[in-house]
């Protein structure tokens, strides 16, 4: 079998190149991007690409350079939406920052940027134990000593599981937002 001149291929002849090449076009995404889900789904995107266009490759001595060239092309694309992630959560980050600035706790900060009714659909979303270390963790007026004695544990387990629990609903907040 041979590319170029705008010949057409069968399909076995089109999945003889992409089995030549899957693996070496995976290898080289794996190793740019660093993560197996992306480098899977940018090495797929790139044999689809090659199958829709391979007329317009000008020789079987092409091939390759060509799919990598497809291949890199789609790892600044990968690239470019991670950055743009990056941004919106840091951006995140800022508002929230200079919200709780503003407020006396968490929960009014989240109030402050995203209003009462985004909070409160955030707060129906948990499982009710999470709704009740929410509710403790948000408390201002229960000193940390106490907290850790209505949970059962030591005042440094405490205010531990607290920062992890802040974590994980900042995450499910990140999560409503952005994805």
């Amino acid at each position: 079998y041979s590319i170029g001149g705008g010949a057409l291929l069968s399909e076995e002849q089109l999945e003889a190149y992409c089995n030549e090449y899957y693996v070496s076009v995976y290898k080289y995404c794996l190793k740019c991007l660093g993560d197996k889900e992306d480098a899977e789904d940018t090495t797929q995107s790139t044999f689809v690409i090659f199958k829709e266009n391979y007329q317009k490759i000008k020789g079987d001595e092409y091939v390759k350079p060509w799919l990598f060239a497809v291949a890199k092309h789609l790892i600044f694309r990968v690239y470019a939406a991670r950055r743009k992630q990056l941004d919106r959560e840091c951006v995140f980050d800022e508002v929230m920052l200079e919200s709780s600035m503003r407020c006396s706790s968490f929960e009014d900060a989240i109030v402050d940027v995203y209003g009462e009714e985004f909070e409160r659909e955030i707060y129906e979303s948990m499982s009710p134990r999470e709704k009740e270390l929410y509710d403790l963790y948000t408390d201002d007026l229960i000193k940390p000593g106490e907290k850790a004695r209505i949970l059962g544990i030591s005042g440094h387990a405490s205010s531990m599981k607290g920062r992890r629990f802040i974590e994980r609903y900042r995450d499910k907040l990140k999560e409503k937002l952005f994805y």
